[in-house]
């Protein structure tokens, strides 16, 4: 299945010439627009050249521009609003607000168009059958492994992790193939993330890697892989939307795994809430 074109026209813009990039972000700001023009009138809109746009379409690998409109007529986003979504620091607040709007919205599109349910529900069954359940990660994909941890532990699967890498790494040698491994890096070169994963590779433990990088050893040492887009750059001024991404994937796994018991957990889950709620003011 071919990859939606918005997704691989932001997933390619660091890779492309100044021209290429003004007429992909001519294709993602005013898509409807596109579809109706000429090669020449795109070339107008972008400041290009006629030939410049038919050598965008082979780079995004359409065998003409007639097949790569016809492709953004398929996947055009009906109600996203036609904005920039590149957020830079000149903008005003409420430019920034509605930017951020349809960041957001892209990144959530483009997460579920990649995903097939089957590896969401691979995952969750090799959760639901470990003893115990090892999360790696650093950087803001470590609020996800958080996340996810106290999670697991309030509803009772016993999961393991620990913000201070090497302490984590450790965790490692007590693993068993009865339990299961979780390896978050967005850009799957982490090398905190990659050597636990060959000593649970070594250990026949079964992992679940999250990761944008579909080259990464990360992937090939998985039993389940569950990509998130490369949405982001390699130098970011914060993780936005890998953040968000991970965190989406990592709720999936969480209700997924305390779906088919819910009833029993969620006595758990009111037994913890009354146990905290003597530290909140009355309301």
């Amino acid at each position: 299945m071919r990859k939606d074109i918005f997704l691989k026209i932001r997933e390619e813009l660091g890779g492309l010439t100044e021209d290429q990039k003004r007429i992909g972000m001519f294709i993602i700001a005013d898509s409807e627009k596109f579809i109706n023009l000429s090669s020449n009138q795109i070339a107008k809109e972008t400041m290009t050249s006629g030939s410049e746009v038919t050598r965008f379409a082979k780079r995004m690998e359409y065998s003409s521009l007639e097949a790569l409109k016809r492709d953004v007529l398929r996947t055009t986003r009906i109600n996203n609003e036609e904005v920039d979504p590149i957020l830079n620091f000149s903008d005003f607040s409420s430019e920034m607000l509605t930017k951020m709007k349809v960041l957001i919205k892209n990144a959530i599109d483009d997460l579920f168009d990649i995903q097939d349910s089957k590896n969401i529900q691979s995952a969750v069954e090799l959760i639901k059958q470990a003893n115990r359940v090892y999360i790696y990660a650093i950087g803001a994909s470590s609020l996800t492994a958080r996340d996810l941890y106290l999670k697991l532990n309030r509803v009772g699967k016993n999961t393991i992790f620990e913000m201070d890498s090497h302490t984590n790494t450790e965790f490692i040698h007590n693993a068993t193939p009865h339990d299961v491994v979780i390896l978050i890096s967005y850009s799957g070169r982490s090398k905190e993330i990659i050597y636990p994963g060959e000593l649970a590779l070594a250990k026949q433990v079964p992992i679940i890697t999250i990761t944008s990088n579909t080259s990464s050893k990360l992937v090939d040492m998985a039993s389940v892989f569950i990509p998130i887009p490369q949405s982001e750059g390699t130098i970011r001024s914060g993780a936005i939307t890998s953040k968000l991404n991970s965190q989406i994937i990592a709720d999936l796994l969480y209700l997924g795994t305390i779906k088919d018991n819910y009833n029993d957990i969620e006595k758990d889950l009111i037994a913890t809430s009354r146990i905290t709620s003597i530290l909140k003011e009355p309301k």
